[in-house]
């Protein structure tokens, strides 16, 4: 399995963006790994880009007193939950591949599109008061 990115993943924020191509590229070399230690480096190197990764958004959202805020942290740290238990069972040897695919392609497919071009409607929304305001 791959995930593609294209232009309809894109929120608007050229940063956020560039993340979620980022992480795009990190998922897709961690679903063709095939050893226990590839595996394993890349579900670290997924899960470090993913911390900086929301960092950055949540002080984003937190700038912009984005209203969705707690709810969307909330589903970061499923998110990063769930990175964790990947990795301890590819140390235990008990990495299910089908359910690491779903994972990936839900975070890929629902949550990128689904909650973070939510901040990304606020943010335009805020711009578009200010403007009209000024």
């Amino acid at each position: 399995m791959t995930i593609h990115w294209n232009d309809t993943f894109n929120i608007g924020n050229q940063q956020i963006d560039h993340q979620h191509r980022q992480l795009f590229r990190i998922a897709n070399r961690f679903l063709g790994a095939s050893s226990k230690e590839e595996q394993l480096h890349c579900a670290e190197s997924l899960f470090e880009y993913t911390q900086s990764h929301f960092v950055y958004e949540e002080s984003l959202m937190r700038a912009v007193n984005f209203p969705g805020y707690a709810q969307h942290v909330r589903s970061h740290q499923v998110l990063t939950h769930r990175l964790q238990e990947v990795k301890e069972q590819i140390l235990n040897d008990s990495l299910d591949k089908k359910a690491l695919e779903e994972f990936i392609r839900h975070w890929a497919l629902e949550h990128i599109p689904a909650d973070d071009s939510k901040l990304a409607d606020y943010m335009e929304t805020q711009e578009t008061m200010r403007g009209e305001l000024s």
